[in-house]
């Protein structure tokens, strides 16, 4: 698979108008005008390359297009990729000239993006395994330091939501005798009846 790095492009503006610039002053409109073939009505037929990527600073590409015109690259580097644009996704890793799988993900990345809970909703769900808001709330007064105790109290009535790795949330789990998959369950049960 031949891949093309186009450079790391920058925005910037003037009179109006957004110009995306690489590292050597090269405009990306002008770069891919050469690599692009337009019909008399402007409607795009084909490009060199069957798939286009942008690439976070970090190496994440975070978009990938058939059309290099629907690319708007600031703080991105975008590649030219001998493939298919359905061969790319998002969340490969571009690093050294080569592309990589996306990296598996772990049980508590996939936890940060479950969705939040209203407090009424997250309560409601914890009835369901036996954790009652009075009895977390008598475990929460039982805390020696009172600091922590105060903290903990503004965490759990100030919320307007709950996320699933909120360190209060975490704590329950080995305080009822649940694991943590059982919490996930009822986790995204509750947000399907919240939805």
């Amino acid at each position: 698979m031949e891949i093309v790095n186009f450079g790391h492009f920058t925005a910037s503006s003037k009179s109006g108008i957004v110009y995306f610039t690489n590292d050597e002053g090269h405009d990306w409109y002008d770069i891919r005008f050469g690599l692009t073939q337009w019909d008399e009505k402007g409607e795009f037929l084909d490009a060199i390359y069957g798939a286009w990527a942008m690439v976070s600073p970090e190496g994440v590409i975070t978009n990938v297009e058939y059309d290099p015109s629907r690319l708007m690259p600031g703080d991105r580097t975008v590649l030219g990729i001998d493939a298919s644009h359905e061969e790319i996704t998002e969340g490969m890793i571009y690093r050294d000239g080569v592309i990589l799988p996306k990296p598996e993900i772990t049980p508590d990345e996939l936890r940060a993006t479950y969705p939040e809970l209203t407090p009424p909703t997250f309560w409601k769900a914890a009835r369901q395994i036996g954790v009652y808001k009075a009895d977390v709330l008598a475990q929460i007064n039982a805390i020696p330091d009172e600091e922590t105790r105060e903290d903990a109290l503004i965490d759990l009535e100030e919320c307007t939501g709950f996320r699933r790795l909120h360190p209060l949330i975490v704590s329950l789990i080995p305080t009822h005798s649940i694991t943590p998959e059982q919490l996930d369950d009822l986790w995204l049960w509750a947000a399907n009846q919240q939805a």
